[in-house]
Order: C-alpha cells, then sequence, then structure tokens
C-alpha cells in the first residue's frame, strides 16, 4: 500500500506500507520536518513518501519508533543517516500523530535497499504521454512483407 492509499483510510486502520524513508520531524510539530541527513535529532521518528525525493510534508507519513524498539534500534536516521531514501515496509495501525494519520505503534518493518536511480533512456511512464501508443521499445511498428516469415 502507498502513503496516498493509506492516508485516504480511516484512523484505527491496519496497513502494510511500502516507501521511501525522506526524513524526520525535529520538535513537536509536523512544520519541523527535516528532508536531509540528520545532525542533532532525537531518533524517535522517522517520514516516510512514495516518492524518495519527497520534499511537501503533506505528502509524507510520521513513523513513531518506541523507546527500546527493534525498529528504533534499525530505522532512526542518528543512528543510521545511510537510510535516507532506503525503501521500507512498514506494518502498524494509522493514528494521529504531529496532528495527521501516522503510524504510532510499527507492528514489523522490512528495510529494502536504495531508491533505483532514474535512467534518462527509460521514460517515465507517469510523464503525460501519448497513453494511445502501443509500440514496443526496440520493435519496429512498420508493416512489411518478409517472405517466409521472421
Amino acid at each position: 500500500m502507498t502513503i496516498a492509499e493509506a492516508s485516504a483510510l480511516p484512523e484505527g486502520s491496519h496497513v502494510v506500507i511500502t516507501a521511501y524513508i525522506v526524513g524526520y520531524v525535529k520538535g513537536n510539530s509536523l512544520s519541523g520536518a527535516v528532508f536531509s541527513q540528520p545532525d542533532d535529532m532525537e531518533n524517535t521518528n522517522i517520514l516516510i513518501a512514495d516518492n524518495a525525493a519527497e520534499t511537501d510534508v503533506s505528502k509524507t507519513m510520521p513513523i513513531r519508533l518506541e523507546k527500546g524498539s527493534k525498529e528504533r534500534q534499525a530505522l532512526n536516521m542518528q543512528e543510521h543517516p545511510e537510510i535516507l531514501h532506503r525503501i521500507v515496509t512498514i506494518e502498524g495501525v494509522l493514528e494521529e500523530y504531529f496532528g495527521v494519520l501516522g503510524i504510532k505503534n510499527v507492528k514489523a518493518f522490512e528495510l529494502g535497499g536504495n531508491a533505483p536511480e532514474p535512467n534518462p533512456d527509460v521514460p517515465d511512464p507517469n510523464d503525460g504521454g501519448d497513453s494511445d501508443d502501443k509500440s514496443t521499445p526496440g520493435i519496429s511498428q512498420t508493416p512489411e512483407f518478409i517472405p517466409q516469415g521472421r
């Protein structure tokens, strides 16, 4: 499930979200969101988003890292700054956190690899291009007769 899909659900819903770690909240308000490597933060939370480069706090979800928990040990950016932009799957129940839907009690998590680097040679399927184009890359769409088949 994505952040966008989870955000449409009511509080109390059980979710399994796969998203990118994009930052953390410094202080007591979501307005303190930081989208970079930590410098002097406590290791109490992370922010996740559907896009690894997200910097719009309204498109993120805060995740609380309980004191003494295995998720705090593995997912806190203070001790593990290298997890910024890594993909993570988190299971929990949606609750209000920093005034928005978030996860306060992580039931399970799995940390994945780094965000894939964009390949400029591969067109983005979401770029708003011609949706009627049914061509297959690398295969000519020009009809021609080839005796005895290909």
